[in-house]
């Protein structure tokens, strides 16, 4: 992070850095394709994600008179919104606002009070507007933090805006998935077994599942015969 008293300081300081990566792609998994047969059951000890199954639905569609049965992929999609990620950071004393963008107050309050170690009297946020999210607001992104830190090292107010680049990569992603869609009904189309069975891709440890772009269940599994 650059700071500047002019955007185009700011560039200049920042093209003037130089970053060493240490790459890591050979512990990554990149290919959701081939990743499928190490996929698990959510953990719902950990996450509020639950299976659903109820009755048998596998006999029921190999029972019903007309069936439907098939595979739906979607790729990993990043938010586009037109006003991209920005936080105005100042410190009153001991305690933090920020000025932001995001679309779950009361859990970014919270994420904010872990990164920096400080209790809830000592962080607000105001997010007068949501410039568009689409859930890649839904949480803190890196600026906020960042700003928060570097105006509490300045003493004045900081204002970091991801570029549109940086939002691309620094923001959470909808993940990509697989769905299975089954449908079993009898020739007067009275649905009798419906099964809606997705696979996504998160990061290790997460047990959170992402709402799903099909049919916008938030289930791993559903599964339903009558």
């Amino acid at each position: 992070m650059v700071i500047a008293e002019t955007f185009e300081a700011a560039t200049e300081g920042a093209n003037a850095l130089k970053v060493t990566y240490k790459d890591e792609t050979d512990q990554a998994a990149l290919n959701f394709t081939k990743e499928l047969s190490n996929a698990h059951e959510v953990d719902e000890q950990k996450g509020s994600d639950k299976n659903y199954v109820q009755g048998d639905p596998e006999q029921g569609l190999s029972d019903a008179e007309v069936t439907l049965d098939r595979f739906y992929h979607t790729p990993s999609q990043n938010s586009a919104a037109m006003e991209p990620h920005a936080t105005l950071a100042h410190w009153e004393g001991d305690k933090l606002v920020l000025y932001t963008s995001n679309q779950m107050i009361a859990s970014c309050k919270q994420q904010v009070m872990d990164a920096l170690d400080l209790n809830k009297d000592q962080v607000q946020l105001i997010a007068h507007y949501v410039g568009g999210g689409f859930g890649s607001k839904l949480g803190i992104a890196p600026e906020s933090i960042a700003a928060a830190i570097a105006a509490k090292d300045l003493g004045r107010p900081v204002l970091i805006t991801m570029t549109r680049s940086q939002v691309m990569e620094a923001t959470v992603r909808r993940s990509n998935t697989r769905q299975r869609i089954a449908i079993g009904c009898n020739k007067e189309g009275i649905i009798n077994t419906f099964i809606h069975d997705t696979t996504t891709s998160n990061l290790p440890g997460e047990a959170f599942l992402s709402q799903l772009p099909c049919l916008r269940t938030i289930y791993t599994v559903v599964k339903t015969a009558v």
